[in-house]
C-alpha cells in the first residue's frame, strides 16, 4: 500500500518539476540553498528515516493480521476492508496535495501530517476497533501522500545532480526496507508473544511523534520546494511585468478551475502507466503477504 502512494505521487511529483524550475530561474544567486551542504544531506536522511518508519506499519498489520482478527472478531469481508483503507487516503492524496502545497507552506503541509499519523495510530492503538483501524490507516495514508508527494519532488530540486538517482532509489529501498522490518517484528511479536498489535501500533504512533518532533527543526526555506499561492500573489503585485515572463500558459492557469498540474497528469500517458504498474506491484506484494501469514499460521499455530 505504502509502495502505491510512492509510485502515485512520484509521478505527481513530476507536474511540480515545472515550478520548481520556474523557481530556481526567478531566485536571486544564493538564494537556493546547495546541494552539498550538510543541511540538505541532514533532511535527506530524515525522508528516509521517516519513509521507513512510515511504512513499518505496513508490515506489522500484515503480520499480525491473524492476531487482530481473533482480536476484533473479524470477519475475511472486514479482513479485505481493513487491509484496503490505506488506499482509501493515498489514492486521493496525490491529487490533495496539489491543492495544499500551493495553500500552505509544505513545512507546515509536512509537520502537521506527522503529528495527525501519530495521533491516529495511538488513538487507534488506545481504543482498539475495526472503526478506529480502518480510519487510522486511511488519515495516515491520506496524510503520508503530502510526504511522497514532497520527496520525489525535494529530491528533485536539493538533490546533487551526479547522484540525485541514487537518492531517489534511496527513498524506495527505505521504503521496502521499513514493510520488511515491521513484517519480520511483527511476525516475532506474535510467534513468542513478546508484544501484541495494539503495543506495535502504539510503537508506530510513538515514532511518527518523533518524526513531527524531528521535523519541526528544519528550517522552512529548506523543506520549501515551490512558492505558495500568497507568494506568487505577492510577487505579482510587487512586478506586474511577471505575468507577461510567466507566459500565457501561467495566466491562463489562474482563470482555470482544473489546475494545470491534474491537466497535465491526466494527459501523461507516463503517469497512467506507472500508477497502474504501481497498485498492480503493491497489491501483489500485499496479497502475498496475507497469504504467507495465514500459511505460517496454519503450519505453527
Amino acid at each position: 500500500r505504502q509502495g502505491a502512494a510512492f509510485f502515485l505521487t512520484l509521478a505527481a511529483g513530476t507536474a511540480g518539476r515545472r515550478r520548481s524550475r520556474r523557481v530556481r530561474l526567478a531566485a536571486p544567486d544564493g538564494a537556493a540553498v546547495a546541494s552539498s551542504s550538510p543541511a540538505v544531506k541532514r533532511y535527506y536522511l530524515f525522508i528516509l528515516f521517516s519513509t521507513a518508519i512510515r511504512s513499518f506499519e505496513a508490515g506489522v498489520v500484515a503480520s499480525m493480521m491473524p492476531s487482530i482478527r481473533e482480536s476484533l472478531a473479524l470477519s475475511f469481508t472486514s479482513q479485505g476492508n481493513l487491509a484496503g483503507s490505506p488506499d482509501y487516503g493515498i489514492v486521493p492524496s496525490g491529487i490533495i496535495a496539489m491543492a495544499m502545497f500551493k495553500r500552505f507552506s509544505a513545512y507546515s503541509v509536512l509537520t502537521t501530517g506527522y503529528f495527525i499519523i501519530a495521533a491516529v495510530a495511538v488513538f487507534g492503538a488506545i481504543f482498539p476497533s475495526l472503526p478506529a483501524l480502518i480510519a487510522a490507516r486511511a488519515v495516515g495514508g491520506l496524510c503520508w501522500g503530502f510526504a511522497a508527494v514532497h520527496y520525489p519532488t525535494w529530491v528533485n530540486r536539493y538533490g546533487p545532480p551526479e547522484t540525485r538517482t541514487m537518492w531517489m532509489a534511496g527513498i524506495n529501498a527505505m521504503l521496502l526496507t521499513g514493510i520488511v522490518s515491521g513484517y519480520i517484528v511483527g511476525g516475532i511479536s506474535r510467534s513468542t508473544g513478546l508484544a501484541s498489535w495494539t503495543h506495535l501500533y502504539m510503537l508506530e504512533g510513538l515514532l511518527m511523534l518523533g518524526c513531527g518532533v524531528c521535523g519541526s527543526f528544519f528550517a522552512k526555506d529548506l523543506v520549501q520546494v515551490s512558492d505558495t499561492l500568497e507568494e506568487v500573489s505577492a510577487d505579482s503585485q510587487e512586478s506586474p511585468a511577471s505575468q507577461d515572463e510567466l507566459g500565457p500558459d501561467k495566466t491562463a492557469q489562474g482563470r482555470s478551475v482544473i489546475p494545470a498540474e491534474l491537466r497535465f497528469l491526466l494527459k501523461s500517458r507516463l503517469f497512467l502507466f506507472t500508477l497502474a504498474a504501481g497498485c498492480f506491484q503493491s497489491g501483489s506484494v500485499g496479497f502475498m503477504l496475507y497469504f504467507i501469514t495465514q500459511a505460517l499460521g496454519a503450519i505453527f499455530d
